[in-house]
């Protein structure tokens, strides 16, 4: 999200309206250390991640899954291709059915792929004080096997949902592409 440190996050929180909501909810000095403030910054991020707000499965096409809409012709040809292995492939890491359980589909597999994704040249990292990205506009994110120093796993990186996706962009893992 082009914020290098923990410190940049808990800073924008410190100077942002919502900081004494913040201090409401985690306390009057949840702020004063970093690392603390962090935490309680990814807890509230993986609370509302939990709310309906944020995952109310309530497109057309969870309505379609469970019978209540149709959908057009050009929608379900646009289905078909999708789940088609032969053409799309797309649900084959963006699975596109309901759970046993009949929860609905996240469209991700949760594996890591490498797609080939070209270098994003308005990637903001680059362009960052050289302690921050010694390599400048040469550096090459390397995804899981840089984390893992793995060659084998060099590229890929984690397959996102499709849920929502006409309202994420930019898209890819670095925000190449604008549509």
């Amino acid at each position: 999200m082009a914020n290098p440190r923990a410190e940049n996050v808990v800073e924008a929180i410190r100077q942002s309206d919502y900081a004494d909501l913040f201090r409401e909810v985690f306390g009057a000095n949840s702020l004063d250390e970093t690392e603390k403030a962090f935490d309680y910054f990814a807890q509230a991020v993986a609370a509302y991640e939990r709310t309906e707000e944020f995952h109310p499965f309530d497109s057309k096409y969870d309505y379609y899954l469970q019978g209540k809409v149709a959908l057009n012709e050009q929608e379900l040809k646009g289905l078909e291709i999708f789940n088609n292995d032969a053409k799309g492939k797309c649900a084959a890491c963006h699975p596109s059915e309901a759970a046993a359980d009949g929860k609905p589909p996240l469209f991700t597999d949760f594996t890591y792929d490498n797609l080939g994704v070209p270098k994003n040249p308005e990637n903001p990292f680059y362009y960052l004080a050289k302690d921050l990205n010694p390599a400048g506009t040469v550096y090459v994110d390397l995804g899981l096997g840089g984390f893992l120093n793995n060659e084998e796993e060099y590229g890929k990186f984690r397959v996102p949902t499709l849920r929502n996706v006409g309202r994420t962009a930019p898209y890819m893992h670095n925000g190449v592409f604008k549509t």
